[in-house]
């Protein structure tokens, strides 16, 4: 699926011409040369590890700056967000161990407490890719990438190459944001590869790409089309509310 990413983003770099790639069929050192981007890029163990994407221009340019601009030492941030997988762990270690304890009274219980436990549940499984994207994100640091220069003596920026960050995605109020921000690179990489070129129904092919992508499995199927549903409700919603509400609702909407 990674390397699908990959291969898939280099292409659409090459169509549009934010990239390019030009072989000297009279020398074959310099064509070795040129593909070793190309290749560094795809075979980058960092992302093929589970993420984040990161353009293939993008990725030569970092690779450039380190070269000649080194950023400055990752280990700080890098031991910060390991703190942060390891509280998120510990509060999935929590929740798995309620849940555990009181499915036994599932059965005989009402049917708001299954959905708080079912609600529960959906919970452990969000911190876990949060989780996983956090070390993900700290590889790609360690290795001198997702660095974003600031202004000087402003504090070094490292999250220029994310899936998601639990704070401001579960602080989401729409969920067509949320579905922007959660694991946020791949949901820009298949708005670019499908939503875009798609000139009917845009949203629910992405929807389905999605899980055709993931898997094509019953709970994928119905999971992604729920999504895509609620997302195009969402913009509907909030395009016949808003301009009937007032300017503090507005802003807590938004």
């Amino acid at each position: 699926m990674l390397l699908t990413q990959r291969i898939t983003s280099v292409s659409m770099d090459l169509q549009e011409k934010r990239a390019t790639l030009t072989f000297d069929a009279s020398s074959k050192k310099k064509t070795c040369v040129m593909l070793l981007p190309l290749i560094s890029y795809i075979l980058n163990f960092t992302t093929l590890l589970g993420g984040p994407l990161c353009s293939y221009s993008r990725f030569v340019s970092s690779v450039k700056r380190i070269s000649l601009n080194p950023p400055p030492n990752p280990l700080g941030v890098v031991f910060f967000k390991l703190m942060q997988v390891l509280l998120l762990e510990l509060v999935r270690y929590c929740l798995v161990h309620f849940l555990k304890h009181n499915t036994h009274d599932l059965s005989d219980s009402t049917i708001l407490y299954g959905i708080l436990w079912v609600w529960g549940l959906a919970v452990v499984l969000r911190i876990q890719y949060y989780s996983h994207w956090r070390i993900s994100e700290c590889f790609n640091n360690a290795a001198g990438f997702g660095f974003w220069e600031n202004s000087p003596g402003d504090t070094p920026d490292w999250s220029r190459l994310s899936d998601g960050d639990i704070w401001t995605t579960e602080a989401s109020s729409r969920m067509s944001e949320f579905a922007r921000r959660w694991n946020a690179t791949t949901a820009s990489w298949l708005r670019r590869l499908v939503y875009i070129r798609c000139k009917v129904f845009p949203l629910f092919m992405t929807f389905s790409f999605s899980a055709w992508w993931h898997g094509w499995h019953l709970g994928h199927c119905v999971g992604m089309l729920t999504w895509a549903a609620t997302v195009k409700a969402d913009y509907h919603i909030h395009k016949h509310l808003c301009p009937k509400l007032s300017s503090a609702w507005k802003k807590m909407l938004h």
